[in-house]
């Protein structure tokens, strides 16, 4: 049997907001019923924008041009310069999106189930690998990162099963604050 191999495509296309790039950052609890019963996944009700600190150029080999990760963009010369921590609400984003000659009404929603009908399928096929040990009474919370194209299609950047919960901006803190602790409200996928 041969090594798997993963097969990756760079979207040339992204959607900007003031000419830089973006991804969506959105957590998943994901649940399991006592003695190997049916796995649950939760959506939490709001995620943020992780946006680069220079514009976009897709002939550049710069990094933090092209990767929205928080490592990558500390390092930049324009790190928070024109959102706190390089971060965005999702109402920010639909408000820009409102803003936008391109864009209509049902934009943003549309966006928004598109990333939860990507977070069901990747949950789905997923669930062999999950509690591999049928514990009971386990969860998981996972990170998903999503782009979406000039087109508003959502594209899945990756799946982090251990999320990076530091904070770096005050709506961040939010998220990660009462999103991630507050059970209660998250919306069954």
């Amino acid at each position: 049997m041969g090594i798997p191999e993963v097969v990756q495509k760079y979207i040339q296309n992204p959607m900007l907001i003031h000419r830089r790039k973006f991804d969506i950052r959105m957590y998943c609890l994901i649940t399991q019923e006592p003695g190997a019963r049916p796995f649950h996944a939760y959506c939490f009700g709001d995620g943020y924008l992780r946006t680069t600190s220079a514009a976009y150029f897709n002939a550049s080999l710069d990094r933090a041009i092209h990767i929205t990760n928080d490592l990558v963009q500390q390092d930049s010369k324009g790190y928070g310069k024109f959102e706190e921590g390089n971060k965005m609400s999702l109402e920010q984003f639909k408000s820009h999106l409102s803003q936008s000659a391109k864009c209509t009404s049902d934009v943003f929603p549309d966006i928004v189930r598109q990333m939860q009908a990507i977070m069901i399928d990747t949950v789905q096929a997923a669930t062999g690998k999950l509690n591999p040990r049928s514990i009971d009474n386990c969860f998981e919370l996972v990170g998903f990162d999503f782009l979406s194209d000039d087109t508003f299609r959502v594209w899945l950047i990756e799946v982090n099963a251990y999320p990076s919960l530091e904070v770096h901006s005050r709506h961040q803190a939010g998220v990660v604050r009462l999103e991630v602790w507050r059970i209660n409200d998250i919306r069954k996928l």
